[in-house]
């Protein structure tokens, strides 16, 4: 119809993607006899993969349409069950990824999002039956497995961020 009722379309660049480090108390119940398990530094590269957005640092002269996209993923679990007083508790395997989207020009925020990916109770229950996990020596969430939900949270807010943006 008429071309100035067109909107410019948004150009959206990655900015950060970086892991938050655990303050939360199930971390500790998490570490088992091996240590405390620290995220994998993959998790940042897989993320950049997700989210296939040109860097903002390559950006010379940002535009009034230009946006970029700040991640984090804030918070990481890896799942696990104990007992306390023989009352059992379990806690699943969960990431909580978050995305600050700003103009590049301005430095203005625009939008937060954020997005859960937990693994299933039925999931949990099976895997939380393996005799590692029993023993305490192993979470019902392996290293694939986190990365499987931190590549669907991803989707997510990739999703999320494009709704946000259009």
């Amino acid at each position: 119809m008429f071309s100035f009722f067109r909107k410019t379309p948004i150009r959206l660049h990655l900015g950060e993607v970086r892991v938050m480090p655990r303050k939360d108390f199930l971390r500790h119940l998490e570490g088992g006899y091996f240590g405390s398990r620290k995220p994998d530094d993959s998790w940042v590269d897989l993320l950049a993969q997700v989210f296939d957005y040109p860097p903002a640092t390559g950006t010379a002269v940002p535009g009034d349409d230009d946006f970029a996209v700040d991640i984090a993923i804030e918070e990481h679990r890896h799942g696990g069950w104990t007992d306390v007083s023989g009352f059992p508790i379990g806690w699943r395997p969960k990431v909580r990824l978050g995305a600050r989207i700003y103009h590049m020009k301005s430095g203005k925020q625009r939008a937060v999002i954020r997005a859960v990916e937990c693994m299933s109770w039925d999931e949990f229950f099976a895997l939380s039956g393996r005799w590692k996990v029993q023993l305490g020596l192993g979470n019902p969430a392996d290293k694939q497995r986190l990365r499987e939900l931190v590549q669907a949270a991803g989707r997510t807010l990739k999703a999320k961020v494009e709704n946000a943006v259009s």
